[in-house]
C-alpha cells in the first residue's frame, strides 16, 4: 500500500506540472482542427490535451503502401503514432505493435481512431507540429496485410 500511495503522490505531482504547461496548447483543437505549435527550442515546453496527458508517440509510421488503407486514412510516413483506438498511448504496453495488431484484427472493416504527430514546413519555412485524428479502417486490398504500412517503435 506504500508502494502505491508513493507511485500515486508522484503521478499526481507530474499531473500538475503538466497542468501548468497546458497554456501551451492552440485553443483550435477544441474545434477538432489541427492544432499547429511552433517548434519549442529546449525541452521544457510540454504539449497536454483534453486527457491531461503528455503525447508521446508510442510507434512511428516507417512506410505507407500506395493505395492501401492507411493512405485512405491519410497515414504518412514518420507520423507518430500517439493514440491509436483510444486504447493504446504511449507508456501503456510494454509491446504496443502486438497490441496494435490484435486490434486491427479484430476491427477488419470497422473504423479505428487514429492520432498522430506531425512535422510539417509552415509558409515562412518553420518547422511547425501537427496534431491529426484520422479514422483508419483496416480491409484487404491489392498489396500486402489489412494496413498497408509499417510501424515502428522507432523514427527512422
Amino acid at each position: 500500500m506504500l508502494d502505491i500511495e508513493k507511485e500515486m503522490q508522484e503521478y499526481f505531482k507530474n499531473e500538475n506540472e503538466k497542468k501548468a504547461n497546458e497554456k501551451l496548447v492552440n485553443k483550435s483543437q477544441d474545434k477538432g482542427d489541427p492544432i499547429q505549435i511552433g517548434v519549442p527550442s529546449d525541452d521544457t515546453a510540454k504539449i497536454n490535451f483534453k486527457s491531461q496527458s503528455l503525447k508521446i508517440p508510442f510507434a512511428y509510421v516507417g512506410l505507407v503502401n500506395e493505395g492501401s488503407p492507411a493512405e485512405e486514412a491519410g497515414l504518412k510516413k514518420n507520423d507518430g503514432i500517439i493514440n491509436f483506438d483510444d486504447k493504446i498511448f504511449y507508456g501503456y504496453y510494454q509491446n504496443p505493435l502486438q497490441k496494435v495488431a490484435e486490434i486491427v484484427k479484430g476491427k477488419i472493416n470497422q473504423s479505428i481512431p487514429v492520432e498522430v504527430i506531425r512535422s510539417v514546413i509552415d509558409l515562412e519555412g518553420f518547422d511547425k507540429i501537427e496534431y491529426v485524428k484520422l479514422n483508419l479502417i483496416p480491409h484487404e486490398w491489392f498489396g500486402q496485410g489489412v494496413l498497408g504500412c509499417k510501424l515502428n517503435l522507432e523514427k527512422n
